[in-house]
């Protein structure tokens, strides 16, 4: 059976982008019969991987690429590793594939992937390898999200507010107060990340119709936007389920490794994607945009289907 090592970080000081990602590679390898196991640096809680095969260790030095033989398979996601390490990787190991998001390195070879809404306008042509697997079409979606869209309320009586592990602009109690100002009859789900820090604060903003969700797994997630009529989150890995399950949302930039993401929302987005920078929130009318939402229309002009984690598994795994 082909093994894969799975190499990426998260935790308090990484966010917990690359891990949500790398769980749904994970379980594609499953899929298409191999052998994964993730490795990961930082200081993640060991159910944020669930069941999946885990070792929390720093697997970037030398030591570690001794564990790798000529036979292993090996995706890393990482904002972190160096050159070096990367090229010792290709050297050593059956094939390499590197989820890129901005270019960060001229990479040694191996299959780069970009996949994001922005992935075919970033230039790879300095990059040691042909294979390139950019764009929508290889976007990353766990298999919880991948069902067919709900059809919608005709107006806004449920809304999901998801900042992404740790609501780093305490945004989650400012969007509280804003609904709540606009009606008390809005049912609003929170989810919490295990880095978030105001808790405190985003219990004193709730209501009685305020539900707020701990140590949310993937099922639990889809099960939230299925139930949404509208959402408000962090410009990172969610958006895609959004945007694939065409949910009308509001985006916002909490972070600098969620600019592209961001710029390619405002490129695309139609009435039903509303994008702020988190130092806009406040200009914001909400009530507005509720008023102005049409649910007959896709958020956007881009179609996200089902298949991006299958086409990059398949790629990785064909020799």
């Amino acid at each position: 059976m082909k093994e894969v090592f799975i190499l990426t970080e998260g935790g308090s000081k990484y966010g917990y982008g690359h891990i949500t990602r790398c769980s749904a590679l994970y379980d594609e390898i499953l899929k298409q019969g191999a052998n994964p196991v993730f490795y990961l640096r930082g200081d993640p809680e060991p159910s944020y991987t669930g069941k999946r095969t885990t070792n929390f260790t720093d697997w970037n030095d030398k030591n570690f690429i001794k564990n790798i033989s000529s036979d292993t398979y090996i995706i890393i996601d990482s904002y972190n590793a160096d050159y070096q390490f990367c090229n010792e990787l290709v050297i050593q190991a059956k094939r390499v594939l590197f989820i890129d998001d901005n270019n960060r390195l001229d990479y040694p070879g191996g299959i780069i992937v970009n996949p994001s809404l922005y992935g075919k306008n970033i230039d790879y042509t300095e990059s040691k390898t042909q294979d390139l697997l950019l764009g929508p079409e290889y976007i990353i979606l766990r298999p919880e999200f991948t069902s067919s869209p709900r059809k919608f309320n005709q107006k806004v009586s449920r809304v999901l507010i998801t900042m992404g592990g740790a609501d780093i602009r305490n945004l989650t109690p400012l969007f509280l107060n804003m609904i709540n100002d606009i009606s008390n009859d809005i049912i609003i789900d929170v989810v919490i990340g295990p880095g978030f820090e105001n808790v405190d604060k985003i219990t004193k903003a709730s209501t009685r119709l305020t539900n707020l969700h701990f140590n949310v797994d993937s099922s639990q997630m889809s099960e939230l936007m299925k139930i949404s009529d509208f959402a408000i989150s962090a410009s990172g890995q969610t958006i895609h389920e959004l945007l694939f399950n065409k949910i009308p949302f509001i985006a916002v930039n909490v972070i600098d490794n969620q600019n592209n993401n961001f710029n390619a929302l405002k490129s695309i987005s139609s009435g039903n994607i509303f994008t702020y920078y988190h130092n806009e929130i406040l200009s914001i009318d909400l009530n507005q945009i509720f008023n102005s939402i049409n649910f007959n229309t896709a958020p956007s002009s881009i179609e996200i289907d089902n298949k991006g984690t299958f086409r990059i598994i398949k790629k990785l795994l064909e020799i």
